[in-house]
């Protein structure tokens, strides 16, 4: 997920929201220790594994996009184009 949002022009400093969203029809992602940080650099939410951050960077970016990002990099397996990737679930 990251790795599209620096290719489609995000950057360390790009802010996110930490905050709980509705991603698909009632899939709303959590962050481990139960809380949201609100606004937070990009660099920040990699570092600190934000679910909800990176729940709404892939919102943004669209499943498609992290999906082809992955093929180029050479995973075979089928990915689902769905909002859970971004946490893992392909």
């Amino acid at each position: 997920v990251y790795a599209a949002a620096l290719e489609q022009g995000y950057q360390p400093f790009s802010l996110l929201v930490d905050a709980g969203v509705v991603q698909a029809q009632s899939w709303v992602p959590v962050n481990s220790d139960g809380r949201a940080l609100g606004l937070i650099p990009l660099r920040e939410a990699l570092a600190l594994s934000r679910n909800q951050a990176t729940a709404n960077l892939m919102a943004a970016l669209g499943p498609s996009s992290v999906k082809a990002l992955c093929e180029r990099l050479g995973f075979v397996s089928a990915l689902p184009e769905v909002p859970s990737l971004a946490l893992g679930s392909g």
